[in-house]
């Protein structure tokens, strides 16, 4: 349920959220990140399919950028379970990092 709320009204780092509760609940690392996208993709599924019933959907940037998110995520997912937890989980924590200090510096600028 908060998941859910904070997903439906921040959206930002729900993914990372979701993987770090299915860490506590003693998954391993890829096994979070693989339950989290599930997850994700079916909230975007859901969000995809309202704003699609209303009309709100701009096609033109909309396929393009599914089709790049598709691509990202099979490359990805062949370079996370070739190069392993070892070379996945430090990139997690440095992507992390980094969109954390974006989000304060955009947070002091305002």
């Amino acid at each position: 349920l908060l998941f859910g709320f904070y997903d439906g009204f921040f959206g930002p780092g729900t993914g990372s959220f979701k993987i770090f509760a299915f860490l506590c609940i003693g998954f391993d690392f890829i096994c979070s990140a693989a339950n989290a996208r599930a997850l994700n993709f079916a909230s975007n599924l859901a969000a995809a399919l309202l704003f699609m019933y209303f009309g709100l959907v701009n096609y033109a940037y909309a396929i393009p950028m599914g089709i790049a998110m598709i691509l990202g995520a099979y490359f990805g997912t062949k370079m996370a379970l070739s190069k392993g937890v070892a070379y996945v989980k430090p990139l997690f924590i440095l992507m992390t990092a980094i969109l954390i200090g974006k989000q304060l510096l955009d947070l002091l600028k305002n």
